[in-house]
């Protein structure tokens, strides 16, 4: 979904944490899964926040993520 909707973004990992950086703006929401809960990997709900935060384009988003539908 970056790839297509986030041109130019890139991706740190950190110990415990993704830095994800698109537009001069970083967010630091995505568990790397190592210290976090036994759920899933990656919450939809940080999904979606990223979305938000990074102003990606949400019609975009939801053509790769198809979760975001819902």
């Amino acid at each position: 979904m970056l790839q297509e909707c986030a041109r130019g973004y890139t991706i740190k990992r950190k110990k415990h944490r993704y830095w994800v950086t698109y537009k001069a703006t970083t967010f630091r929401g995505l568990s790397t899964g190592e210290h976090g809960s036994k759920g899933a990997d990656v919450q939809i709900g940080l999904v979606r926040s990223l979305i938000r935060y990074l102003e990606i384009d949400l019609d975009c988003a939801k053509k790769h993520l198809p979760i975001l539908k819902s």
